[in-house]
């Protein structure tokens, strides 16, 4: 009996211990803290400066140590997890909702301010999910916000296209001019073997894919196309990039030139220090490129110092940036990748109402103009999407950058997504072939279709055992195939 009673005791105390833990607590001065999960990019101070002026009753500060998804998720299950889960993707939004972690905002989103009708059309998918409902129904719910959001373009360094003569890329780029340019702009180090000035980095292989007119998933999410010809003939233009025309760099040579005391931070900072001519990315990479041209600058003033009766010419070089869209294919439309760095309401914590207004904060004018002027890619709501609004008069000449910014918004496109397979799941699959690819010159197309004909099938298999093992997927099926979904490749009756 006397076991029992401690057994009770200890049982009781831990459960006191959770309940000390979850319950509301008010900061020294009477606000209500909150906790975001976020990086610490530098422009995260200010942002949250802002906050706490505009909501007087509340206290956010970051955490910027505890953004993987899988801590976050055994610390919510905890009762200990954050009050505003940062960094919510498109490959974690639908673990976390799983999980039973985010709160569904619907009900309150379009009230407050941060509705869907806030964000551009390719946006929208990061933060909703179908959902299977009660009655039987599937419907579209939001369960996130935008803390910012982006699409790829490309930044060129205009001093390196200056110095090789060739004129700086057309606002109409076709990948046969963007192989063209990049190829005219490698510099070769004949010593060490590996190109000295690379002429361009960073494809993303998803707009590849886009290009050539292919997709991860069929319409309905049952299937994986992985494995069908347009996919192929994605893969293998990725490939010939890096080994026919030379104009990514490849993973030996990444790996020869670190082995050097080169490479880095990568692209960033190849790019600001005149190495790599074209570099694909997001307005954000601007936070790092101004960095560096204000330590250039600084250079350059103590050069001048120091050789006051020297050639100007011979003076450290200011980076100079230009913008672009990333390039198409013939007679095909153009498409760039959209993405979005969401902000969701942990359903597991006390303070659900009151982290309501960092959503609110987030779609605010504000908010707008600290991302606008901090080049934080862009803000979520796009009525403050306008290039007066992105100029910063402290960093003049950036105009180009902004313009191709915004002009990208129109070619965004996103990932299809299944209720029956994650995009997490999907990556982790994809991600093995990407790399086994482009890190063998010797792989035909024959090769690369059999990677991904093996990459497909596993998909496939996910998604049968998902639904022979979990009713509620089960259900969705049987919704989809009602709906006219094409049906899963796998007979149900032979998964085990």
């Amino acid at each position: 009996m006397r076991y029992f009673w401690i057994g009770v005791a200890a049982v009781l105390a831990a459960m006191s211990l959770v309940a000390y833990r979850i319950t509301p607590r008010l900061a020294d001065d009477g606000r209500i803290p909150l906790v975001w999960t976020t990086d610490p990019n530098p422009q995260r101070e200010p942002q949250v400066a802002m906050f706490n002026e505009m909501y007087p009753h509340l206290q956010l500060r970051i955490d910027p140590d505890n953004t993987d998804s899988t801590r976050v998720t055994v610390q919510s299950s905890a009762g200990m997890g954050p009050d505003l889960i940062g960094r919510v993707y498109d490959a974690v939004i639908q673990s976390y909702h799983e999980a039973g972690l985010l709160m569904d905002l619907t009900d309150y989103a379009e009230d407050m301010g941060f509705g869907l009708d806030t964000l551009p059309e390719d946006i929208q998918q990061f933060v909703s999910l179908d959902v299977l409902m009660e009655d039987g129904t599937i419907q579209s719910r939001m369960f996130a916000y935008p803390a910012n959001m982006a699409q790829h373009f490309i930044f060129y360094n205009k001093n390196l296209f200056d110095r090789a003569g060739i004129p700086h890329p057309p606002d109409d780029m076709t990948w046969d001019e963007y192989i063209d340019i990049a190829q005219k702009l490698t510099v070769m180090d004949e010593v060490r073997g590996v190109p000295r000035v690379f002429g361009a980095g960073g494809a993303i292989v998803d707009t590849i894919i886009y290009a050539h007119g292919a997709e991860y998933l069929n319409e309905s999410g049952t299937r994986s196309t992985m494995d069908r010809p347009a996919f192929i003939d994605a893969m293998v233009f990725l490939h010939k990039l890096y080994y026919e025309y030379g104009v990514e760099p490849t993973p030996l040579q990444q790996a020869g030139i670190a082995s050097q005391g080169g490479w880095g931070a990568g692209y960033n900072n190849w790019f600001s220090e005149g190495r790599l001519g074209m570099i694909w990315g997001e307005r954000w990479r601007m936070i790092s490129f101004r960095r560096a041209i204000t330590e250039q600058k600084r250079a350059r003033e103590i050069w001048f110092a120091q050789n006051p009766d020297a050639d100007p010419d011979d003076a450290p070089e200011i980076l100079r940036i230009g913008a672009t869209q990333i390039p198409r294919m013939p007679d095909r439309p153009r498409y760039t990748t959209a993405h979005a760095r969401s902000v969701a309401i942990n359903d597991a914590n006390p303070h659900r109402k009151e982290a309501l207004y960092f959503l609110q904060y987030l779609a605010s004018e504000p908010y707008a103009k600290l991302i606008n002027q901090g080049s934080d890619s862009k803000p979520p709501n796009k009525k403050f999407h306008e290039l007066d609004l992105f100029i910063n008069p402290d960093w003049p000449g950036e105009e180009a950058v902004h313009a191709a910014s915004l002009e990208a918004v129109q070619y965004g496109r996103t990932r299809r997504r299944s209720m029956l397979v994650t995009n997490a799941t999907i990556n982790h699959i994809f991600e093995q072939v990407r790399s086994r690819i482009i890190a063998s010159p010797d792989m035909t197309r024959e090769m690369i279709a059999a990677e991904l004909e093996r990459a497909a099938d596993r998909v496939n298999l996910h998604i049968a055992r998902n639904i022979k093992r979990n009713p509620r997927v089960h259900t969705i099926y049987d919704a989809l195939l009602a709906q006219g979904a094409e049906p899963i490749v796998y007979n149900l009756e032979d998964i085990k």
